[in-house]
């Protein structure tokens, strides 16, 4: 059953750095809506894109080539 609007969560990992000069994965939020999963760090600065469905392993980043989910779903989180 598809949900009617996207979720939004904040989250905090300290359990794994993130990447280099990266907040993305230590403190953000993440949009789901569908297929889609975004990571976003805590200025919503930088952004992480799955396509879940396909991925469940969140290991292919789709961000760069995707610019309009994600400013879709930056717009979610705003």
């Amino acid at each position: 059953t598809a949900r009617p609007r996207p979720i939004v969560f904040h989250f905090e990992n300290h359990s794994k750095p993130p990447a280099k000069g990266s907040e993305v994965g230590q403190v953000g939020f993440a949009v789901v809506d569908g297929r889609w999963k975004l990571l976003t760090d805590r200025a919503n600065t930088e952004a992480r894109l799955y396509d879940v469905s396909a991925d469940p392993g969140e290991t292919k980043d789709l961000a760069a080539g995707s610019g309009d989910v994600v400013a879709r779903l930056r717009a979610v989180r705003e």
